[in-house]
């Protein structure tokens, strides 16, 4: 009786865990490989870029560590350049006088300059005219 005693707690405590059938197995997480970095998160004056990684190569299990370090990387300024600022029209001038023709049919202009703001780091111009015109003195000329 003594034996079969020993031989069961020999049993239970020598044993190797592998040859445990219903044993729980210790198992320590691991990363999975990085993603690629992601797009920066705007076009231009800073932003970020993220990549990620999870803690399921294997996950942890049965009172095995947690994977260490961080899960997201974040890196600041992807895109440092200044963003472009599109010119915008400054208000129209006055007519220009005199007309071109005392009768008959003249022209006058007036014009605007693509300074308000002043296109800057690769913005657009200004669209549209910079010169504006209509008629002056449509009457007919006399004899």
């Amino acid at each position: 009786m003594l034996k079969m005693i020993l031989k069961y707690v020999y049993v239970i405590i020598f044993r190797p865990k592998t040859a445990c059938l219903g044993c729980l197995i210790s198992v320590d997480g691991n990363w999975t490989e990085w993603s690629e970095w992601s797009n920066c998160s705007v076009h231009c004056e800073g932003g970020s870029i993220t990549r990620e990684r999870f803690c399921t190569n294997p996950a942890p299990a049965a009172n095995g560590k947690n994977c260490e370090g961080n899960a997201t990387e974040i890196v600041f300024g992807c895109n440092p350049e200044k963003c472009g600022v599109d010119g915008g029209w400054s208000t129209w001038s006055q007519w220009y006088l005199p007309c071109s023709k005392t009768c008959g049919g003249g022209i006058i202009y007036r014009n605007r300059t693509c300074d308000n703001p002043v296109r800057t780091y690769g913005g657009l111009d200004c669209s549209g005219n910079s010169v504006s015109s209509k008629a002056c003195n449509t009457e007919d000329c006399a004899g």
